[in-house]
């Protein structure tokens, strides 16, 4: 006895249901490999970066975020309460952006007014910044170097590929609490 046809489009949407969820598992028995993560660990930098980019003499912050300061800065600092939802903080930095290759994606320097951003909480900025940026004093120097998971993980963002590790120099030029 053949099934209705509002029951045969049931038993086919869920057969298809189940063989796109088995895709997207990724795993051995799908034959389908899950992306890897690049890994600011095992990655080559570009010679051209100065100072060179030694990433086991960083610091490290959690797990795929490393920064080193060039120069600690003299004023207010960014602290984590910065970052929460209720923070009304504006905060201002020039910055540039490099893949490992050397590549410079973007930048903001003088003599351009810095970039101005009124919060740091999640969602705001990418992760690598909230986190990086803490810590940090008005007029310090800091480069961060991030995981794709700090930045815009396996999603293109602009000149930025899939999966790429991002490399910031960011100067801190204010800070305003409201």
């Amino acid at each position: 006895m053949a099934l209705p046809v509002a029951s045969r489009r049931l038993a086919l949407l869920a057969a298809l249901a189940t063989a796109v969820a088995a895709c997207s598992l990724g795993d051995s028995t799908t034959g389908i490999e899950e992306p890897q993560i690049a890994n600011p660990r095992t990655a080559t930098y570009a010679a051209a970066f100065v100072p060179p980019i030694v990433i086991n003499q960083m610091a490290v912050r959690d797990s795929g975020l490393f920064f080193e300061d060039f120069t600690v800065g003299t004023g207010d600092s960014i602290v984590a309460a910065d970052t929460t939802a209720l923070s009304l903080t504006r905060v201002q930095v020039h910055y540039r952006l490099w893949l490992t290759n050397g590549t410079l994606v973007e930048e903001r320097q003088p003599p351009e007014p810095p970039v101005e951003f009124t919060s740091l909480r999640r969602g705001a900025i990418i992760n690598g910044w909230r986190a990086g940026l803490q810590g940090m004093r008005v007029g310090g120097r800091r480069r961060l170097v991030m995981s794709p998971l700090w930045g815009f993980g396996f999603a293109q963002d602009g000149r930025v590929p899939p999966n790429s590790i991002l490399i910031f120099e960011i100067t801190l030029r204010g800070i305003t609490r409201f």
